[in-house]
């Protein structure tokens, strides 16, 4: 019972079920959860069996290796697995309720991947979940408005699949059992929404800690336990449904009088009076095993062109909209709030970009995507009639919308452009859990949002509106964990708190649906699409301008989507048919294997590539994010790099932000930036930097001696000496002392300010944040200090550099400008290095501040 109820737990985990938890701690919930079942349903027998022994470890090291994937799919696959090899080992009772429990979720399993790839399958979920929260809210009091997810959808799933489980699995009379047990799940259910319902009331009633006594330094304010668990609502009161759900099943396994017999369980009662072949029996048996692949494939697999070579992208160019680009004497937030950055980004994609204002027919003509950018007005009906019929006669668009404002005439209202279709901008506020969308998004197999890392906001999403849909249209990215604030005061007020009554869970962020022959895709939030946004979301943005151009096939085929479903219902019907632990296990492990093996191979398929095959002269600046660096995914913390990306827009750069090094994005990138990475390069990654700079790349680097463990093979590699800043006492070396910060004329802050010196002799000011001590070859030293100790090294390699700089938070905001466009430490010098080194290290012309003038200091 331990063991089965463990199982159930580790099952509504991996799916999400309980609310929002970030990635990594589910996966440390599910494997402990995944732990308990193991040992708690560990059958002593099994010893005495080399083989048994060796089969049944096998099975729980393959479960426990697929727990580690982000797919819920694959995750609860491995659940499943894991139970029905534990299962598999014992008999009589406790074969038969680990049976029901990994049959229920299998099926669970199962589910999910309907639910995601289907969009009828998940329009019907939303549907039924909105009635069950507002049925819920009417027995309440009141008001609930949800979706699947805290509806709790995923709980009842696996409930009524262990509940017809154990109907079947005991003796008859059944139908006094079927009623009782049917009603306490869903009265259970019922509780748990009620209390969901009053999420709000109970978040008022807790005690609110007393403010901290002033101080003159910051310091963080007391733990409260009112506080903390106010944190949790309404994100993780799923829990409350889980608990009720594993007492009701707790009570169904252990106050249950079951069969008896040696035949595995669950499986049918009915018999047939012709018998099938053994060769056929053979076939049906195995036939989950050979269907799965099959279906994940059909549901699974898409891909879109790396490149935009050969299309055009026309922008309707409305008043209004800004089109600037960050410049240099523009600082702060506003340099990156325009979409001066989004034709570059297509122009770096081979495509070409074009604005216009009247969407003519000429310009339309040459069009493959039409994109509509907020904020805008009421369109003609000439203009919106141009616009459907070039959408369609096969063209495709593009509508970004935003929350909706108003302001001196102008609005983000899209209603008019989106008329023919079932997709609505809602007059609201999207509002994420965590604060830039961190594990809060959830992605269809779609070519836009497959294998999309949601823990950085790999989307660029920022403020949102939700969108409202009903077929034909389906969801392409979904906010699993977010509410609608209704109006536009969130924006307004910046206060943002859930309320009872409004939209919890499952809000759509991005749509799409066919019209004629053409397509049109609906975005509700415009920060991927502006300068700022595109460093994070360029991935997102460039496979939808590149699916949109090329439209290649999606899994929302409807002869996918009916393939598909009918695999689906086979697979379940074929593994609670004649049931076998071991079949299941086998099943699920390939189920989840190809589930997987189709997300990579459709990532790989489906990789944009911005940059131009002369990676000299591409102006492509990478900005390494896959190795645990030290800034902050929040643009603009103070350990934040939005800073940085503006100055690399500013000095002619289109910076990105990528997940991963990959040989074919590195070929065209001009520069590479790596900023106190705590993951160790692989051998391999090694290589490609190595290559990446032999070919005439620039490689730069910035760590302090405590952050630089992941860089110190590379800086060896070229001669750099970065002291190791912690020694053990018993060691003969002293420890490095850091330089640390010294204090400009007229600030307050601390730094370090040195001087370089420009190719006609004129000399400027930068400041590091914290400054190590390293030391390197004499001809290496690019700038020194006062003392001649070496502050930038510059080392050739091949045809390319590799530039280092020992300060961990040099290319931070708190080092370099802020959102408001202040200055650090008084003074832009840092914006004007920055001017200097990319024009010095890529051979462009150099760009310096103006000359002090003469008699002043």
């Amino acid at each position: 019972m331990v063991a089965s109820l463990a199982g159930m737990a580790a099952a509504w985990v991996a799916t999400g079920a309980i609310g929002m938890v970030a990635l990594p701690l589910r996966h440390a919930l599910v494997w402990v959860a995944m732990a308990v079942a193991l040992v708690a349903g560990w059958p002593a027998e099994v010893s005495r069996d080399v083989k048994r022994m060796a089969s049944l470890v096998a099975a729980v090291l393959v479960a426990l290796a697929l727990a580690a994937s982000s797919s819920t799919v694959v995750h609860t696959l491995a659940v499943a697995v894991l139970v029905a090899a534990v299962a598999r080992e014992h008999t009589g009772r406790d074969r038969r309720v680990l049976c029901v429990v990994a049959l229920a979720v299998a099926v669970l399993g199962v589910f999910r991947l309907a639910y995601l790839a289907i969009p009828a399958m998940w329009l019907a979920a939303e549907a039924v979940g909105g009635w069950l929260g507002g049925f819920a809210g009417w027995l309440s009091g009141r008001p609930l408005a949800v979706g699947a997810t805290f509806a709790g959808l995923d709980f009842l799933i696996l409930m009524f699949g262990v509940y017809f489980g154990w109907l079947v699995a005991t003796p008859r009379p059944r139908l006094r059992r079927a009623l009782l047990a049917g009603a306490a799940i869903v009265v259970g259910h019922l509780a748990y929404l009620a209390i969901l319902a009053r999420a709000a009331d109970l978040a008022a009633a807790l005690p609110v800690a007393e403010p901290p006594a002033p101080q003159t330094r910051y310091a963080p304010p007391p733990w409260h336990w009112g506080d903390a668990l106010r944190s949790l609502l309404p994100w993780n009161l799923p829990l409350v449904g889980a608990a009720i759900q594993l007492l009701v099943a707790g009570l169904l396994f252990r106050w249950t009088t079951w069969r008896t017999g040696d035949e595995d369980e669950p499986q049918t009662d009915t018999t047939s009076h012709v018998r099938p072949s053994p060769h056929v029996r053979r076939a049906l048996f195995w036939a989950p095993v050979a269907l799965g692949p099959i279906v994940v494939a059909v549901l699974g697999y898409c891909f879109v062109p790396p490149r935009l070579d050969g299309k055009t992208v026309v922008a309707f160019d409305a008043e209004g909209i800004d089109w600037s680009k960050p410049a240099h004497g523009r600082f702060g937030r506003a340099a990156g709030s325009g979409f001066g950055m989004l034709p570059v980004l297509v122009e770096s994609l081979g495509g070409r970009f074009v604005r216009s204002n009247d969407l003519s027919q000429t310009d339309l003509a040459a069009a493959d995507v039409l994109v509509v950018l907020p904020p805008s007005r009421p369109w003609p009906d000439d203009r919106l009639q141009r616009a459907w019929d070039f959408v369609r006669n096969g063209g495709s668009l593009l509508v970004v919308a935003e929350p909706w404002t108003h302001e001196a005439g102008w609005s983000s209202l899209f209603d008019d452009v989106l008329g023919p279709t079932a997709m609505r901008v809602r007059f609201d506020v999207a509002i994420p859990a965590a604060a830039y969308w961190e594990y809060a998004l959830e992605a269809s197999p779609h070519p836009a949002g497959v294998g999309l890392d949601d823990a950085h906001n790999r989307a660029g999403l920022g403020e949102a509106a939700s969108i409202g849909i009903s077929s034909p249209a389906r969801p392409i990215l979904v906010g699993r964990y977010a509410w609608s604030d209704p109006g536009s005061d969130a924006l307004l007020t910046e206060k943002r708190r859930f309320d009872t009554g409004e939209r919890l869970g499952d809000v759509i962020l991005a749509a799409e649906q066919r019209l004629g022959r053409g397509t049109v895709v609906v975005v509700s939030g415009a920060a991927g699409f502006t300068s700022e946004g595109i460093p994070q979301g360029y991935e997102f943005v460039g496979r939808l301008l590149t699916y949109l151009a090329a439209r290649p096939g999606t899994p929302h085929a409807a002869w996918r989507q009916v393939v598909g479903l009918f695999g689906c219902v086979a697979i379940v019907v074929l593994l609670a048919w004649r049931f076998s632990p071991q079949r299941l296990a086998v099943a699920g492990i390939v189920l989840a294997l190809a589930t997987a093996g189709v997300e990579w191979l459709s990532c790989a398929n489906s990789k944009i590539l911005p940059g131009s095959s002369d990676a000299g002269r591409s102006g492509v600046a990478l900005i390494d994010g896959s190795h645990l660096e030290a800034y902050s995914g929040h643009p603009w913390n103070s350990d934040g790099i939005a800073g940085l990306e503006l100055n690399l827009m500013r000095n002619g750069f289109l910076p990105l932000v990528v997940a991963r090094l990959d040989e074919a994005q590195l070929r065209r990138a001009e520069i590479l930036i790596s900023i106190a990475p705590a993951r160790q390069f692989s051998s391999s990654e090694r290589q490609r930097i190595r290559d990446f700079m032999e070919r005439g790349g620039v490689f730069v680097a910035m760590a302090g001696a405590d952050q630089a463990n992941a860089l110190r093979p590379l800086l060896e590699e070229r001669g750099i000496d970065l002291p190791v800043p912690y020694l053990s006492p018993s060691r003969p070396f002293r420890e490095p002392v850091p330089i640390g910060r010294y204090p400009p004329l007229k600030s307050e802050e601390y730094y370090e300010v040195l001087r370089f010196v420009g190719r006609d002799g004129h000399a400027s000011s930068m400041a590091f944040h914290a400054r190590w001590p390293f030391e390197c070859r004499l001809d290496d030293v690019e700038v020194q200090d006062y003392e001649n100790r070496p502050a930038v090294a510059v080392v050739p390699v091949g045809r390319g550099k590799f530039v280092f700089l020992a300060d961990t938070g040099f290319a931070m905001n708190k080092n370099l400008e802020d959102a408001e466009g202040e200055m650090v430490g008084g003074a832009r010098e840092n914006s004007a290095f920055w001017r200097w080194l990319l024009a010095r290290m890529t051979d462009r012309p150099e760009l310096l501040p103006p000359k002090p003038s003469e008699g002043k200091p």
